[in-house]
């Protein structure tokens, strides 16, 4: 949901840059307009001067049909003379075809014919003028010098843009190629959103509605949207949702809930599958936010002031740009101003981009950009590698004192912060006066006006670049203009030192693990020449890894004249793929496996291979010694069958033979407590009673000792055991067999193993035994059985209950047989169902556990 928010808010930001690139280009065509018309009336005022021919202040001239000049006037030889010519020669205001115009002019009689004249510095605009009553022809030449620069810098500036636009539309292009890899992932996500996402059909039914929706509203069960939320018969008059079937445009308005609260909707066209027309709505709750607009009507009313004024100082200084004179003024005034911009982002561009150490010429760049601006403070902030924080990089108009206070700064509720995080600029206008709780900082500097750009570089967010002024309250917009373009070129230098750092620190890593990998590295060409080897290579062969290179490796590594027969780098060369052999080398000193991968170009040609080889000398030895061990340990392993065998023999004979004097003891027994037992006096029936008890419990020990017997040696089967049926059978046979007893149980639903069904049964039932035995004096009993997830996967099974619980210093002791912390007389048992579960565990190949407190209960964690 994150990313697709951040690559939205991407082409929000490009779509704003476009219109912004649009924005200028509309002005720059309304500054050529307005240029242009001055020419006109420029030239018009030259018409009307024309006919004082020296009063005029441009150049004027008369010629004789026979080409004699007859009349110039004084700025003909002031304008020669300012272009360094010589102001004798006035034929540098004649057209260079000044014969045949005039020929021209004397054949067809026309009247007026217009030429451009070029002198070093200077261009002019002639008139050849036909004077018949004269025999001669005049010529009137008007300096548009300046109109030409401003064409020339206009064209450039139309170019400059329309390259911005096409860069910022293939970005956008990009953009929407992972939006839509992201709305893909997003379909799965919208049942968790913390808004409403539903789908509407032309009819009013919902077809879909996400959890937030169903919580606030409840199901729709087939009613439409306007039956099931607000009981109606009819659509709601004040809905704008199905407007957007009508012209097919996404739609954004506010809309009051049954639940009273406010929703601020934005519904999109959608279609469906079947390709039948739908709308997704999604709702956003902005009942607090609606409450804090409230609260910002009376800063908006300010602001409201502050623009009528604004708009009112406009419409004073529209009136005076009537007067000529003013509108000549300010016209060059914004072109110097420009120049002088353009300048300064030429030279901050070339120091920047050309510099080894970008970060340092940020301060000169930003000073120069303070006093253009007027500014007296900037401040520059990179984030760090944590993401986390920001880290003052360079600043002017700051002591180092509080310098040193703002050095760092976290994403908290401070402008810079705010732009860091947002990616958007900020600009903050009357400080003093802003409600707005950001600019607190701002505030204790004595700032009037601050604007701050966020360093953005193909998407990334490096960090902010501010401005800010002690004697205004405002910027204008070339100014903000001016520290956006810097901005993005102070991006992409910072970028860049960071591109080359990450390379040159990528390149020296691999270095360092290149001569730090054990193994033996060599990388070779296709003439079997050593190009490089690491350190490892280096000293097996006895020398630097500089004398290694240009070297023969079949000479150097095998003393031989021609590569062996085995060699995998031949087979690589041949073949284009990797191969592996086992070699026994007496100068490298033992075996090894030797591995050759393909080394290729950009243009997946064979330039060699990278040959790696592997010291297996160790492995070779401890694989003899594992073969042995193997073997002696098969013949313990038949021993030890051989023992399981007759203790297994044993413990059946052990069993029976001990039953029957078992049977005796407590036949005998019975029959004396019942015929007997009116002679007996109270010890003695006590003593015949523990003789009972005794022999009871004796026979349960054997029966658990021949169970833990028989699971040790039962044939395990691997099948898919639904551990929640079985602990939910074993519950219900404890309760069958206990109807007094009232327990609170909790077994988690489809809770599923790999094992085997009979054993994993009596784990349950030995656990959960265990837990109803131990809850017996409790009054609000609870047995729990679930399964959670460790970091790693694997999954744990737990029995949890509330009874009596242990100490954990013995916790060690539960799972040896006949253990117990416990009185027979206490909670009645054996000792043996913990061992027993604890050996099946192991069967399995998992492990058991057990946690506890005394009176607080105790919890059994196994896994399989």
């Amino acid at each position: 949901m994150m990313e697709a928010t951040d690559s939205r808010k991407q082409i929000e930001q490009l779509q704003g840059l476009i219109e912004e690139l649009q924005s200028a280009n509309r002005e720059l065509t309304e500054v050529n307009f307005t240029l242009l018309s001055r020419v006109r009336e420029q030239e018009e005022e030259t018409r009307h001067f024309s006919s004082f021919p020296e009063l005029n202040p441009n150049p004027v001239l008369e010629v004789a049909l026979s080409g004699e000049v007859i009349f110039h006037n004084a700025a003909v030889q002031r304008v020669l003379g300012d272009a360094g010519l010589d102001r004798g020669n006035i034929s540098a205001f004649l057209p260079a075809d000044m014969d045949l115009i005039l020929r021209e002019l004397g054949k067809r009689g026309e009247e007026t014919l217009s030429r451009e004249i070029v002198l070093p510095g200077k261009v002019f605009a002639a008139t050849v003028q036909l004077v018949p009553q004269f025999s001669a022809a005049r010529i009137y030449a008007y300096d548009i010098t300046e109109r030409k620069l401003a064409e020339e810098q206009l064209r450039r500036a139309h170019d400059e843009l329309e390259m911005h636009v096409r860069q910022r539309t293939a970005e956008l292009n990009k953009t929407m190629e992972a939006l839509a890899a992201e709305q893909r992932r997003f379909l799965e996500v919208l049942d968790v959103l913390p808004v409403y996402v539903v789908l509407l059909a032309a009819d009013y039914h919902v077809p879909f509605a996400n959890r937030f929706f169903r919580e606030r509203f409840g199901e729709s069960r087939g009613r439409r949207c306007f039956e099931y939320l607000f009981g109606r018969t009819e659509p709601c008059e004040v809905c704008e949702t199905f407007k957007v079937l009508q012209d097919n445009r996404p739609r954004e308005w506010e809309w009051t809930g049954p639940d009273k609260r406010n929703y601020a909707i934005f519904d999109y066209p959608f279609t469906d599958t079947d390709g039948s027309p739908l709308i997704l709505e999604m709702g956003i709750d902005v009942t607090v936010q609606k409450q804090a607009e409230t609260e910002l009507v009376e800063h908006r009313h300010h602001l409201e002031d502050l623009v009528r004024q604004r708009t009112s100082q406009l419409e004073e200084a529209n009136e005076q740009l009537q007067e000529e004179i003013f509108e000549r003024e300010l016209i060059e005034a914004a072109l110097q101003k420009s120049n002088e911009r353009l300048a300064l982002l030429a030279e901050s561009a070339g120091l920047l981009l050309t510099s080894e150490t970008p970060e340092g010429i940020v301060r000169t760049i930003c000073e120069k950009v303070m006093r253009h601006l007027g500014c007296q403070l900037f401040l520059n902030y990179l984030i760090d590698e944590s993401g986390q924080r920001m880290r003052l990089n360079a600043y002017a108009g700051l002591g180092e004192e509080r310098a040193a206070e703002i050095a760092w700064l976290d994403f908290d509720l401070t402008v810079c912060g705010a732009v860091a995080r947002e990616g958007r600029r900020m600009v903050i206008e009357d400080v003093a006066n802003s409600t707005d709780e950001r600019v607190h900082l701002v505030r204790s500097f004595g700032l009037r006006a601050y604007a701050c750009h966020p360093l953005i570089y193909q998407g990334r967010i490096l960090g902010t670049l501010s401005f800010g002024t002690f004697d205004r309250s405002s910027f204008d917009l070339d100014d903000l203009e001016l520290m956006s373009a810097i901005t993005g070129q102070v991006a992409i230098a910072i970028a860049r030192k960071l591109a080359e750092g990450a390379v040159r620190r990528a390149k020296q890593e691999w270095e360092r693990t290149f001569d730090s990998v054990p193994d033996l590295i060599a990388i070779l060409d296709k003439e079997h020449r050593i190009v490089r080897v690491n350190r490892a290579m280096a000293e097996r062969l006895g020398a630097t890894p500089d004398q290694c290179a240009d070297l023969n490796c079949y000479q150097c590594v095998h003393g031989a004249s021609r590569p062996p027969a085995f060699c995998p780098h031949s087979q690589s060369l041949a073949d284009g793929k990797a191969h592996s052999v086992e070699v026994h080398e007496e100068r490298l000193g033992g075996d090894f496996l030797v591995t050759t991968t393909p080394l290729l170009d950009e243009n997946r040609e064979m330039l060699g291979t990278v040959h790696v080889a592997r010291d297996i000398s160790e492995s070779k030895r401890n694989e003899e010694k594992i073969r042995k061990l193997n073997d002696n340990l098969k013949n313990t392993i038949t021993q030890l069958a051989a023992a399981n065998r007759e203790l297994e023999a044993f413990s059946y004979s052990v069993s029976h033979d001990l039953r029957a004097p078992l049977r005796s003891i407590s036949g005998f027994s019975q029959v004396l407590q019942e015929d007997y037992g009116d002679g007996l006096d109270e010890e003695g029936l006590d003593a015949l009673g523990r003789i009972i008890a005794a022999t009871r419990h004796m026979g349960r020990l054997i029966d658990d000792l021949l169970d833990l017997s028989r699971v040790s040696r039962t044939e395990m089967r691997q099948e898919r055991v639904n551990l929640s049926s079985l602990a939910r059978r074993v519950a219900g046979s404890l309760v069958d067999r206990n109807p007094g007893r009232h327990v609170d149980w909790l077994i988690a639903a489809d809770v599923v193993a790999e094992g085997d069904e009979y054993l994993l049964t009596v784990v349950l039932d030995n656990l959960l035994r265990n837990s109803f035995k131990f809850t017996a004096k409790q009054p609000a009993a609870k047995i729990e059985f679930g399964v959670t997830e460790q970091a790693d996967g694997e999954k744990v099974y737990f029995v949890k209950d509330n009874g009596a619980g242990f100490d954990m210093t013995y916790a060690g002791k539960l799972f040896r047989p006949f253990q117990r912390l416990h009185t027979v007389s206490e909670f009645p048992g054996t000792g043996i169902g913990l061992a027993t579960v604890k050996r099946i565990i192991n069967r399995h190949g998992g492990n058991v556990w057990i946690e506890g407190e005394p009176g607080k209960g105790a919890v059994v964690f196994f896994t399989l």
